[in-house]
């Protein structure tokens, strides 16, 4: 329209607070750098430290080791288990011999004489001596007092009152009565003589309730020690089926009367553990170094101490691979050759304890150095990724104390800026005014 007046570019609104925006992004970019220096550092850090595991597990390993020990073990075997089994230690000799079990160990077993038709049978009162015989010569007794009631009341007044004799109810098809039996018949050496009158378990003094009579002298289990043979020694006895040391170190459990051979022999399937558990955690090192210096992932590719640390496990397998002992796999797996083991342990095996002995020295020696080098390299990756940290820090206390100044800055030209707008958009009004005014006159 003629006589109009424009002031071009000085309308719209003034965004502060986005420009602010853009401008610390800009100058916060140095953090990501840093970030992901720390990320590498990280993942460095956490790859050495789960490399020094394994080595500090192979160090543990050979620490603990008592190589002399690993060749002491002996093997102890029973040509028929179901008669006789054995257990040895190493002081056991290298002998084979026979053994004839005759007899099992058995708890004697004894019933009151007569009994109750039912159990609510009300028995009278007794007081009474129970005796029983640890030997020959020596016993213990135990006073019961009953004061009348079951025989169920009877029953739980002996078991309360001692822990040697075990009482029950015993049903004879016909009456109810009392049963006396061993608790543990490796406690007594007396063996029943019904002729005799020997018995483990007495009525010493007093008697049971009338109703049950007394102990029958027929018993129902005689109360046996075992008995075997060693050879063609004398007959030995035990309370128990078990005979120990009748030769040293080693431990007969009779289980059926019958004939077996025994044999003690060096024992030495700790050896063949020992270099087995060996293998393994070196072959749990050989993995992380495979992961470390794979070609496309492997963090630790080209460096120099990871090569170094293979090749002196390597170089220290050698007392293992003049023996022929070991093998290797195209992995750097390391597996023990046990058939070369094995006669070598029969026909040398002080010959295999000095090979051990050699490779426990080789290797503790240098693993002792290598965990503190590792640990030292995680250490310092740890002081960079601190200082990282620290920058990051004091670039974040910069960039805050930035943006404030800026948003503060910015702020007040928005203000300005906004009170222009406003003072323009008066000064249009009023030139429009005009205009009109100035255009109205022609007319």
């Amino acid at each position: 329209m003629a006589g109009e007046i424009y002031l071009s570019n000085l309308t719209g609104a003034f965004d502060s607070a986005g420009i602010v925006e853009r401008i610390m992004q800009l100058k916060a970019r140095p953090l990501e750098v840093l970030a992901q220096k720390e990320q590498i550092l990280q993942v460095k850090k956490q790859s050495i430290d789960d490399l020094k595991s394994t080595v500090d597990s192979l160090e543990t390993f050979f620490t603990d080791a008592n190589i002399e020990e690993l060749f002491k073990a002996k093997s102890g075997t029973s040509s028929n288990t179901d008669v006789v089994s054995v257990s040895v230690d190493q002081t056991a000799p290298d002998i084979s011999f026979d053994v004839t079990v005759s007899q099992l160990a058995q708890k004697e077993i004894r019933v009151s004489s007569t009994g109750v038709s039912d159990l609510t049978t009300i028995l009278s009162t007794a007081t009474f001596t129970l005796r029983y015989n640890l030997t020959g010569t020596s016993y213990e007794e135990y006073t019961i007092d009953f004061g009348g009631g079951t025989l169920e009341d009877l029953v739980n007044a002996i078991n309360s009152a001692q822990s040697r004799v075990e009482a029950s109810v015993y049903f004879d098809g016909s009456t109810y009565k009392l049963l006396l039996s061993e608790a543990d018949e490796g406690a007594s050496t007396v063996e029943t003589d019904t002729v005799g009158g020997t018995y483990a378990i007495e009525i010493s003094s007093g008697a049971l309730p009338t109703e049950l009579g007394a102990l029958d002298t027929n018993v129902i289990q005689e109360g046996k020690n075992a008995q075997l043979q060693v050879g063609t020694g004398s007959p030995v006895y035990s309370p128990t089926n078990t005979f120990e040391n009748l030769i040293s170190g080693v431990t007969l459990t009779a289980k059926a009367a019958g004939t077996a051979q025994i044999s003690i022999s060096e024992d030495y399937s700790q050896v063949s553990g020992f270099l087995n558990n060996f293998a393994q955690n070196y072959n749990q090192i050989i993995d992380k170094i495979r992961e470390f210096t794979d070609l496309k992932t492997g963090i630790f590719l080209g460096e120099n101490f990871v090569n170094s640390l293979e090749s002196s496990l390597s170089n220290l397998l050698e007392p293992l691979i003049e023996k022929g002992l070991i093998e290797f796999d195209d992995t750097g797996h390391i597996s023990i050759n046990t058939e070369n083991l094995n006669q070598l342990l029969e026909t040398n095996a002080e010959e295999v304890k000095n090979t051990l002995s050699q490779l426990k020295t080789g290797y503790s020696q240098y693993l002792e150095i290598e965990t503190n080098y590792l640990g030292s390299l995680s250490s310092q990756y740890e002081d960079q990724i601190n200082r990282i940290e620290e920058e990051a820090q004091k670039i974040q206390e910069q960039l805050a104390r930035e943006e404030a100044r800026l948003r503060q800055e910015y702020g007040k030209l928005e203000v300005f800026m906004n009170e222009a707008q406003n003072t323009i958009q008066r000064l249009q009004d009023y030139i429009v005014t005009l205009s009109q005014m100035w255009g109205g006159n022609k007319k």
